[in-house]
């Protein structure tokens, strides 16, 4: 009996492992813009109010951003853990060939990029 439940213990904990999914893999997709909000006077942006359209192409390298389907910038990323401004404890950070960072949070198919500056924006995404 004690054994039939180690194994089972056993089991229930590989399947957990295998389900579980990397933060750098849930990032990789499509994902299209539905706010921003931000600056000094906490400005909130929407397609609607900026009369425009945008999303983003993530693969394991790259981010690219799209307006309107037209392509803006495809930059390299990688990421990092370390201090966010938004965290006492230390975190995941998306870090740009430029050096910008963004933290970020994913939850079901919504993704929000928080600019890693004070007075800066907080972006969200619904996966397309």
């Amino acid at each position: 009996m004690h054994r039939a439940i180690w194994f089972m213990l056993l089991l229930t904990g590989f399947a957990a492992c295998r389900q579980k999914v990397e933060p750098e893999a849930a990032l990789v997709g499509n994902w299209r813009w539905l706010q921003s909000t931000g600056g000094l006077d906490g400005h909130s942006e929407t397609p609607a109010t900026a009369g425009y359209e945008q999303r983003l192409q993530i693969d394991d390298t790259y981010i690219a951003r799209y307006r309107n389907d037209s392509l803006l910038v495809r930059e390299r990323y990688r990421l990092i853990k370390g201090q966010s401004i938004y965290s006492s404890k230390e975190v995941l950070l998306l870090r740009y060939s430029d050096g910008r960072q963004q933290s970020f949070l994913l939850a079901n198919d919504t993704l929000v990029l928080r600019d890693e500056c004070y007075d800066c924006f907080v972006h969200v995404y619904v996966r397309d």
